[in-house]
C-alpha cells in the first residue's frame, strides 16, 4: 500500500463578514490577501463567485516577506446608507464606494510610523493584531484602535 501525502495550498482565509444593511442579499467579505469581495445571495448560496471585487493593485517592487500578513483585512463594516464600505488592515484604514471597484476613494494612514519595525513585530507577534473600525450614522467621520 502506497501513502500519498496531500498539500493543500490556501488562497487566502475569509476574515470578516458582513450583510449589507438594506439589501438582505448582499454580502461583503474580507480576505486575508487584502480583497473585498461583494456576492449577491440569490445567484448563488455557495458564495463561490462574486459580482464585486475591490481591491488595491500592489506597486511594483513593493512586495516584501511582510506583504500579506499587513495587507490582511480584520474588520469591514457598511455605512448606513450601504454605498460605502470601511476597511481595516494593520496598517490602513480604507473606504470603498461599492459602485467603484477601481479602488479606494479615500486611504487613512494609521500605523505607518510601525513600517521601519515590522521585523520587530513580527518577532513578538504584534503584526497579528487585529483592528476593528467604524463609521458614523451619518458617515462623515470614521474610528479605529491603533496602539
Amino acid at each position: 500500500m502506497d501513502l500519498y501525502i496531500y498539500f493543500i495550498y490556501v488562497l487566502y482565509c475569509l476574515c470578516v463578514d458582513k450583510f449589507h444593511p438594506i439589501h438582505c442579499n448582499m454580502l461583503a467579505y474580507s480576505s486575508s490577501k487584502g480583497s473585498i469581495r461583494l456576492i449577491d445571495m440569490r445567484q448563488s448560496a455557495l458564495c463561490d463567485t462574486h459580482s464585486k471585487l475591490f481591491e488595491e493593485q500592489e506597486a511594483p517592487g513593493s512586495r516584501s516577506f511582510f506583504t500579506d500578513i499587513i495587507a490582511s483585512i480584520s474588520d469591514i463594516k457598511f455605512a448606513k446608507d450601504g454605498r460605502h464600505i470601511l476597511s481595516r488592515d494593520y496598517l490602513t484604514l480604507k473606504l470603498w464606494d461599492i459602485n467603484m471597484d477601481s479602488g479606494p476613494v479615500a486611504t487613512f494612514q494609521v500605523h505607518e510610523y510601525l513600517r521601519p519595525k515590522l521585523c520587530d513585530l513580527y518577532e513578538n507577534d504584534s503584526i497579528f493584531d487585529k483592528f476593528e473600525c467604524c463609521l458614523s450614522g451619518d458617515g462623515l467621520r470614521v474610528a479605529t484602535g491603533s496602539y
